[in-house]
């Protein structure tokens, strides 16, 4: 499976591109790299009502979601306030 990267990432020592490969050492929590590599691609708006998100504010929405098979990937994923991420539940769409 490919994930679209962003064209420069670095998420400390732990995670970086070196020619085009993600290389991650063992100890990463997977979860929050998807997160920084998602925001990093995707930015901190609201992907629906286009509302800027402090940190604590934003969810992780499943564009395909996890109840109809989508993967948990950047590709799949879209940064969201609850609200929408609530209004938009297991569609795939608002």
């Amino acid at each position: 499976m490919n994930i679209d990267l962003p064209e420069r990432f670095k998420y400390g020592t732990s995670a970086f591109l070196e020619d085009g490969i993600l290389k991650v050492r063992s100890d990463v929590k997977i979860r929050e790299l998807i997160t920084k590599i998602t925001l990093a691609r995707k930015g901190t708006r609201c992907w629906y009502c286009k509302k800027i998100l402090c940190k604590d504010e934003i969810t992780m929405d499943h564009l395909y979601p996890k109840d109809l098979g989508g993967p948990t990937i950047p590709n799949n994923l879209a940064p969201a306030c609850s609200e929408c991420n609530v209004k938009k539940g297991c569609f795939t769409e608002l």
